[in-house]
């Protein structure tokens, strides 16, 4: 899944809660954590994804990195 590249949202959040002090990291390392999987906000997503969405990011580094979008994209990840 293509989503699982991306680079989860660079906010103070997230790197706080989730990232272990890191700027960014890649979903693929993010959904599998306790923090995402037991995350509300992903679940209810989980349970009632919606039929259209959309994911904003910026190409960084060759890399792209969510600017919005976090918890459907984790939720699409997991």
């Amino acid at each position: 899944m293509i989503c699982l590249l991306f680079y989860g949202t660079p906010t103070r959040g997230w790197i706080d809660k989730s990232y272990g002090g890191k700027k960014i990291m890649q979903l693929k390392d993010l959904f599998t954590l306790p923090i995402i999987m037991k995350n509300e906000k992903v679940l209810d997503i989980k349970r009632s994804f919606p039929g259209k969405t959309m994911l904003t990011g910026l190409i960084y580094k060759d890399n792209i990195v969510l600017i919005e979008g976090q918890h459907r994209a984790s939720a699409l990840a997991s």
